[in-house]
């Protein structure tokens, strides 16, 4: 497992919640890289046609984070636009080139009307597969719904100790 952190300190406490009692073997199995510059992760996408054969699975965490840095450093948000969408469709590419298991995690934005919506999600949209939205219910603590966008399904979830059910 490759696991790209745009976010800065690597949450081993996820990766031990995912692993349970197998987490000494899993986590020898995962190399996390830390970028958390724009241009940084472009780069590291590009690398990616040359290493990615040696993985099976890719986790980009988060697309969002570099991406709404860039544009508040003042960049211009066409650049920035097109260049995600490279991005995005390179690691669509990869994917299916070397036939990986790939999650681009992103984050949403809230609205003054209307429900937050994923930053960027149109482009990332586009070349995903399928989009999954985590929502929490209103009239349930610790509940909430998943959203399979690209199907149209919605799966109730609780949230225990030890994940999502």
């Amino acid at each position: 497992v490759l696991y790209v952190n745009t976010e800065g300190k690597f949450p081993v406490l996820r990766l031990k919640q995912i692993c349970g009692t197998d987490f000494e073997d899993v986590a020898k199995k995962v190399i996390v890289l830390n970028e958390r510059d724009f241009w940084g992760i472009s780069d590291l996408v590009d690398k990616l046609l040359l290493i990615s054969p040696i993985f099976k699975m890719l986790v980009i965490d988060t697309i969002a984070k570099p991406y709404v840095d860039a544009l508040l450093s003042g960049e211009k948000g066409i650049s920035i636009n097109v260049e995600i969408a490279r991005q995005v469709a390179l690691l669509k590419y990869i994917t299916e080139k070397y036939k990986l298991f790939t999650i681009i995690i992103n984050r949403a934005q809230s609205l003054p009307s209307g429900p937050p919506t994923p930053i960027a999600g149109s482009i990332v949209s586009f070349w995903s597969d399928m989009d999954i939205r985590l929502m929490k219910s209103k009239q349930y603590r610790n509940q909430g719904f998943i959203s399979v966008l690209n199907l149209n399904r919605v799966v109730p979830y609780q949230i225990k100790y030890r994940g999502l059910f």
